[in-house]
């Protein structure tokens, strides 16, 4: 199971955050629903999500580098009309020992927020070739070809 401590300093505790496969299949839905409208210009979340699946070699990250949002935190005052972000804490991912605050994540494939869905489908279908015809894999194989000569 995939796993991703967050350090709360605040609260001086350990946060451990679950993906699951149904729940993955979900959060893909979204991302790709946001991606197909162009209005994927999110940050923390659905970074830590990015950055989690490329760190361990389970998505090809498409798109352009992200805004660099890793640590939880919240607004405070510290004058009557000033208010200043204070960190809470600093999610560390176990593969990388880091995390992506203040520089964002770097996609495995570059590519304007426009061209991004149709790269990464392009991408996904070619996939879908490499894994050969056999038994029920002919289909699938002849509609992915089908929708790369679509996107030509």
């Amino acid at each position: 199971m995939d796993w991703t401590p967050q350090v709360e300093t605040l609260c001086a505790q350990l946060t451990e955050h679950y993906v699951f496969p149904e729940v993955g299949v979900e959060i893909a839905e979204i991302l790709r629903k946001r991606l197909a409208a162009g209005a994927y210009a999110g940050i923390s979340g659905d970074e830590e999500l990015a950055y989690d699946l490329q760190t361990r070699d389970r998505a090809t990250i498409v798109g352009e580098r992200t805004k660099g949002g890793a640590n939880p935190g919240g607004r405070y005052y510290v004058g009557p009309h000033l208010k200043s972000a204070v960190p809470s804490g600093r999610a560390v991912n176990p593969v990388r020992n880091d995390n992506w605050e203040g520089v964002g994540v770097a996609p495995d494939i570059e590519a304007t927020a426009e061209e991004a869905f149709g790269r990464a489908y392009g991408l996904a279908l070619w996939h879908v070739l490499t894994l050969g015809e056999d038994g029920a894999r002919r289909a699938v194989a002849a509609e992915a070809r089908e929708a790369l000569a679509a996107l030509q």
